[in-house]
């Protein structure tokens, strides 16, 4: 059964936090497309940072916590995190975690 859409908005953390994996909506993912799932993701997870609904400094969940939350495998969502990251909307350290840019 697909998730219910969560509600994106700002967060009341001070930069330099994790956000909670729902704070990441779900952008429709489930649905069959035509539009590969990596790109999708990384749609969605630019739209969220593009909204404020996570702010400079914040540290995403770690790749399995986005995997099973948009139910998709961690070698997809790693694929969306490194297009973010190549377009420096997010920075990854390795043993850290990723940042948003």
């Amino acid at each position: 059964m697909p998730m219910p859409p969560l509600p994106i908005a700002p967060l009341p953390a001070p930069a330099g936090t994790r956000i909670a994996v729902h704070h990441l909506g779900d952008g429709g993912l489930d649905a069959p497309s035509a539009i590969p799932r990596h790109h999708a993701l990384a749609g969605v997870l630019d739209a969220v940072i593009r909204s404020g609904g996570v702010r400079a400094g914040q540290q995403l969940p770690a790749e399995w916590q986005i995997a099973d939350h948009f139910h998709l495998s961690v070698p997809t969502v790693r694929r969306a995190l490194r297009t973010l990251a190549d377009a420096g909307r997010i920075s990854r350290l390795h043993g850290r975690g990723t940042f948003v840019a």
